[in-house]
């Protein structure tokens, strides 16, 4: 019993750290971050890749490819908390300050550059696909947002991530490909 009370103790303590550290967050959010050019770019990356895409998307298959991309945001966004919360990596601007995520990278440019490579050549080996988009991911698109200040690996390399994003790809080709009530790739 006492254990328990020590561990709830702790719980609330954690807890109330933690709400001290977003009221942190929140303000620095507001007073550095929020209509800055960064902040702009963020909106601008959240946005205009779903709105070309839609220009660009196949119209017999693009529900079945949005079912394959949907699991894949959805395990990027726990993939990236786990990341932010273990303290892998952090992010510099976030399009919200409530998101712990960084939106544009999640829900985003993965999903969007997702879509494109499973349209080109949708004959092609998935697996060299995957190579070549998580290779494009990990070593060019990572290391770009830390160029331009977004992101900030503190343990975490981008080799860690090309063997996620393959993943990644694989997990959307598998969904988007496999099954069997949604028309073929043409």
């Amino acid at each position: 019993m006492e254990q328990q009370a020590d561990y709830e103790k702790l719980l609330l303590d954690t807890y109330k750290s933690m709400e001290n550290t977003y009221v942190l967050i929140k303000e620095g959010w507001y007073g550095y971050v929020l209509f800055t050019p960064m902040w702009w770019l963020l909106i601008f990356l959240t946005f205009a890749p779903w709105i070309i895409w839609y220009f660009f998307k196949p119209k017999r298959s693009a529900a079945r490819l949005l079912f394959g991309v949907f699991f894949v945001t959805l395990i990027s966004i726990i993939l990236d908390s786990i990341g932010i919360l273990t303290g892998a990596w952090y992010y510099r601007y976030k399009f919200a300050p409530f998101t712990p995520e960084f939106i544009p990278w999640d829900i985003t440019i993965i999903p969007v550059s997702l879509l494109f490579t499973l349209q080109i050549k949708p004959k092609a080996n998935p697996l060299i696909k995957g190579v070549i988009w998580g290779g494009s991911a990990a070593f060019i698109g990572e290391p770009l947002l830390e160029f331009i200040g977004f992101y900030e690996p503190v343990y975490w390399r981008s080799g860690y991530s090309f063997w996620v994003y393959i993943l990644l790809f694989l997990i959307a080709y598998f969904f988007s490909t496999k099954i069997n009530s949604f028309e073929k790739l043409n």
